[in-house]
């Protein structure tokens, strides 16, 4: 399967880029991930929610209960 990424239509689904520093998440990220919610919400796609980083992985879980609320 080759991807075209000139089809707008396979880009879907609404991306939050996270971020964090010291061990602690920002809280620009709750504001972004909210409003995401809302516009995912709109258009029936799922938020994904990105967060890159050394350890980043100690905030899976948090982040993917934020961007599964409803």
């Amino acid at each position: 399967m080759n991807f075209n990424s000139a089809d707008i239509g396979a880009f879907k689904d609404i991306w939050v880029f996270c971020e964090q520093r010291d061990g602690k998440l920002m809280d620009t990220n709750f504001e972004l991930i909210s409003e995401a919610r809302k516009l995912a919400d709109e258009r029936s796609v799922q938020v994904v929610g990105l967060l890159l980083g050394d350890n980043a992985s100690i905030w899976q879980n948090s982040l993917a209960v934020m961007v599964r609320i409803k």
